[in-house]
């Protein structure tokens, strides 16, 4: 099973069902002890299900992700642009055969409107997940995306064999060289694990964010929305971010636990 199926099991979307379900269960015993593990259970489900759709949570947990690298005015033009992929929706993009994009497809708008804005720059696609062996991969949507706007196919880079963040930025750091300093376009919420994984890699990238989900320069309470999906989502999205952080931190992927806009420091930690 993928890291992205498990997270789709026993990620916080889930967590409210399992709650619910070990209730439901424990109701089937007869003893104490079993209804008092059923009173908790469903008791935090409820209040996990509150937390995520309808607290301000998503909120506060995604607005430091999103703030932490601000966008640069990029007033030199660079010579490599990387898109990370990550907005298609690869079954729907297979069944259909075209690209679809969902939440994250600003990832694939930005870097169209960056190569227009620098038309000497190579625009990378890095990435590598198919949802079967057979279909097409997400770099290979956003290709043919890009080519449906018009761009020239020989301004196009793939590199299309790497399934997480630090093995993109290692695929990208072998073809590319340390000495580069592309610039990196991402979602705002992945782009401080994303830094932190190029970093790693040996390169040096201008952060460039996309894909806010958080209004700026207003309160959390003066942003609540009555969109409770898109509440939960930010919490997800921004806890996958949190704990891939201190994951990659763990096993010797990234140097830093809260990588930050201020260069990397002169020690290169290694890329497991």
């Amino acid at each position: 099973m993928s890291n992205y199926a498990l997270w789709s099991v026993f990620g916080p979307w889930a967590w409210c069902g399992w709650a619910l379900l070990i209730g439901a269960v424990a109701l089937a015993f007869p003893a104490r002890r079993a209804r008092v593990v059923a009173r908790v259970s469903v008791g935090l489900g409820l209040a996990w299900f509150f937390a995520m759709f309808v607290s301000p949570m998503g909120f506060a947990l995604i607005e430091p992700l999103e703030t932490r690298f601000p966008r640069p005015a990029l007033a030199t033009p660079p010579r490599d642009v990387l898109v990370l992929t990550g907005g298609e929706h690869l079954n729907a993009a297979a069944r259909h055969h075209r690209p679809e994009y969902g939440e994250t497809g600003d990832r694939m708008i930005a870097g169209a409107m960056l190569a227009h804005r620098f038309p000497a720059a190579r625009l990378w696609a890095v990435g590598g997940v198919r949802p079967t062996p057979e279909a097409p991969r997400d770099v290979d949507w956003l290709r043919e995306a890009w080519l449906r706007l018009g761009l020239d196919p020989r301004r196009i880079v793939i590199v299309g064999n790497t399934d997480d963040t630090c093995t993109n930025a290692r695929g990208v750091a072998a073809r590319l060289g340390s000495a580069a300093r592309p610039v990196l376009v991402t979602s705002a919420f992945h782009m401080p694990r994303a830094m932190g994984c190029f970093r790693a890699a040996g390169l040096d990238p201008i952060a460039y964010p996309v894909d806010f989900l958080n209004g700026a320069d207003i309160s959390i309470l003066d942003t609540r929305s009555p969109d409770l999906a898109m509440d939960a989502l930010r919490t997800e999205l921004a806890l996958h971010e949190y704990l891939g952080l201190a994951y990659y931190r763990l096993t010797g992927r990234i140097g830093e636990l809260w990588p930050g806009p201020q260069p990397p420091r002169t020690r290169r930690y290694s890329a497991r």
